[in-house]
């Protein structure tokens, strides 16, 4: 296969779309599902995984998910410290500071989480997964790494530009663009990141 095969899409062609709480803006690059009927006109708005990037203004809370499990990382800015409020935890809340460039944290959707900047506006990638129907894989793309092996779906979301390279073929990628494959295309990828800059692997396996 070729990674000019890929489905591509670039957060420039993405409208911005505003918190309720007026906090922040985000751009939905993706929503996926396996079930052909889930994705009909006439069909209810259902997904099984959503890619989208967030710019948080101020600190605030996060929105609740319940039955998502989550991926969280900083791609621009200061960083994030992340509360996380579960009174079935010792201590009750723990907090996690995530920087630009961390590995992907990973979280329940039902979590209340309080969100403080850590020095100006961060831009944020999301991955969210629907619990029921499949497993949420995310993590650094570092050079030379390869995509996810055994998924039915699987992306890289390359906040710099960079290459990707399978078999004797390169594609050169612009930043702030996710490329995902799908099906029988995801099945038989072999894709590796060759690139300094920074990029995140994003992965599903049905339940």
């Amino acid at each position: 296969m070729s990674p000019h095969e890929l489905s591509r899409v670039s957060l420039a062609d993405c409208p911005a779309m505003a918190w309720k709480n007026g906090g922040g803006v985000t751009r939905e690059l993706l929503t996926w599902s396996a079930h052909p009927l889930d994705r009909t006109p006439s069909a209810p708005t259902t997904w099984d995984l959503r890619v989208s990037v967030a710019d948080i203004e101020r600190d605030g809370p996060f929105s609740t998910f319940t039955g998502i499990d989550r991926g969280f990382a900083v791609v621009q800015g200061a960083g994030v410290v992340l509360s996380f409020e579960n009174p079935d935890q010792v201590p009750a809340t723990q907090d996690h500071e995530i920087s630009c460039g961390s590995e992907a944290l990973r979280f329940a959707g039902e979590l209340h989480v309080d969100c403080r900047l850590q020095g100006g506006p961060t831009r944020d990638l999301n991955f969210m997964v629907r619990r029921e129907r499949g497993q949420l894989h995310m993590q650094r793309a570092l050079p030379g790494s390869r995509s996810p092996e055994g998924l039915p779906w699987w992306a890289i979301f390359c906040w710099d530009a960079g290459r990707l390279d399978a078999m004797q073929t390169s594609l050169e990628v612009r930043g702030a663009s996710l490329l995902w494959a799908a099906g029988e295309l995801a099945a038989r990828a072999q894709i590796t990141w060759h690139s300094g800059g920074l990029a995140y692997w994003m992965g599903w396996k049905p339940r």
